[in-house]
């Protein structure tokens, strides 16, 4: 949403005060006072745009890019992660059509270089994190504040790189994480949900995500097995499945260790894996379900499906940090 004579609105605003801010030697009117932060884009706007674009070595038209706007921090970085089977970042999927209804207020960056390959799924996921990591770190790429879109596998991938931004080696860009919207996460912690119903259980991957912020909001449905997994001797199955497709064989709720206890004690374990068997197969034995559903279903008091309540938070929380930054 380029800005040019004409414009108006909170991004007009957001960049009228980042410019006073940031470059006030040359963010002046035509009177000499400083560059009016009125969120109307006039002819002394486009003089001063005319000027940074002279000093950053760009054709001076005087209209402000979207490029520029991620540059100067006032429209943050959205990236977007698929799920399994859509390996095409500019694909069609939940997140990147989600991005694409958000790129007024954000600078849409796909996360590529990722196979979103079913079985196994751990060197895929590998791959997925290694990118996001390495498109964070890149300062071109992620200059300032970003915010994350991510489903079913693609939210393992954000998971893991939100819970290295709480307590890794991302810690550094913590404070520029601004916002998440994650359908059918395997790594969601129970008790985080959006609208006014808990679906149940949590995630199914053993590695939950450590916390979810206010910002970090899950849309999980009831029923969806990867992210509403149970506790017990039926969860512990389902782990099992889970952990078979990423090939960690050993440790807890492993398929081995599973096994073992099948033996050991058959009278609660049968039970409990033909519960998990009924619950769903998981990745195996059944269709998905209500885990394909969240552009049709509504998140429960919300009036909107899972899929649009995920869109209203991205966009409502770049609208409170415009506002922010123009009352500043």
């Amino acid at each position: 949403m380029p800005l040019q004579v004409g414009s108006n609105g909170l991004v007009t605003g957001a960049w009228q005060k980042t410019m006073v801010n940031r470059y006030r030697a040359y963010a002046v009117s035509v009177d000499g006072a400083h560059l009016r932060v009125d969120s109307y884009f006039g002819y002394d706007d486009e003089k001063v745009q005319r000027e940074y674009q002279r000093r950053t070595g760009q054709r001076q038209t005087g209209v402000v890019s979207d490029a520029d706007l991620h540059r100067l921090g006032v429209f943050p970085t959205l990236f977007s992660v698929h799920g399994t089977g859509q390996a095409d970042p500019f694909g069609i999927g939940l997140p990147a059509d989600a991005a694409r209804e958000c790129l007024d207020l954000y600078w849409w960056q796909p996360v590529g270089n990722y196979p979103a390959t079913a079985v196994p799924m751990d060197g895929s996921v590998n791959e997925g994190e290694a990118e996001l990591f390495s498109l964070i770190n890149d300062r071109d790429i992620c200059p300032g504040p970003f915010a994350m879109f991510d489903y079913s596998q693609g939210s393992v991938v954000g998971g893991r790189i939100r819970n290295r931004l709480r307590d890794g080696d991302l810690r550094s860009r913590y404070r520029d994480f601004i916002a998440s919207a994650s359908w059918g996460n395997p790594m969601r912690p129970p008790g985080s949900y959006a609208g006014n119903t808990d679906p149940g259980g949590h995630g199914i991957d053993p590695q939950l995500e450590i916390i979810a912020e206010p910002y970090a909001i899950n849309l999980a449905q009831r029923g969806d097995l990867y992210t509403t997994c149970p506790d017990g001797d039926v969860g512990e199955m389902e782990r099992a499945i889970f952990n078979a497709v990423f090939r960690r064989w050993t440790g807890k709720d492993s398929v081995p260790e599973q096994l073992l206890e099948l033996i050991t004690n058959p009278g609660r374990e049968i039970p409990a894996l033909g519960k998990a068997i009924w619950n769903g197969g998981l990745f195996v034995v059944r269709g998905t379900g209500p885990h394909v559903t969240y552009h049709v279903n509504e998140c429960p008091g919300t009036g909107m499906t899972h899929w649009q309540y995920g869109i209203k938070h991205m966009r409502d929380v770049a609208t409170k940090r415009l506002t922010a930054m123009v009352a500043a």
